[in-house]
């Protein structure tokens, strides 16, 4: 076992971050969500009847250590990034919020929140 393995002893629970890979960036903290607009349709009694939900996506917020091969100028929004989220496949995100480059005494940080939308899924596939 190598210094920084985690071993456990007893129930076993899911550690570090799946299979999610950004080069030149090593993650410190990963928010993976699905999202999606819901509208509350309300009836002459005032009460909701229906919900009517659109524009599902995925997010991911996260905040990585900056390798000496990644890039201090943070990325734009409107960016397409490609990660390995933490599921496993390669996959093209847009870049929704300002990205934010931390620097200080320590090692520079990356943050950023990330949506794909299942319905641009062919857009950024392509």
């Amino acid at each position: 076992m190598a210094a920084g393995d985690k071993v456990q002893i007893g129930k076993q629970f899911k550690v570090e971050y799946g299979a999610f890979t950004y080069s030149g960036y090593q993650p410190t903290s990963i928010t993976n969500s699905k999202t999606a607009a819901v509208e509350s349709v309300i009836d002459i009694r005032g009460a909701v009847c229906t919900h009517i939900i659109t524009n599902p996506a995925k997010q991911l917020t996260l905040t990585c250590y900056i390798e000496s091969s990644g890039s201090i100028v943070p990325p734009g929004v409107g960016d397409e990034i490609t990660v390995t989220p933490p599921e496993g496949t390669s996959t093209k995100y847009l870049l929704i919020a300002p990205a934010t480059v931390t620097h200080g005494n320590s090692i520079t940080t990356l943050s950023m929140t990330l949506t794909r939308e299942d319905s641009m899924a062919a857009t950024y596939d392509a």
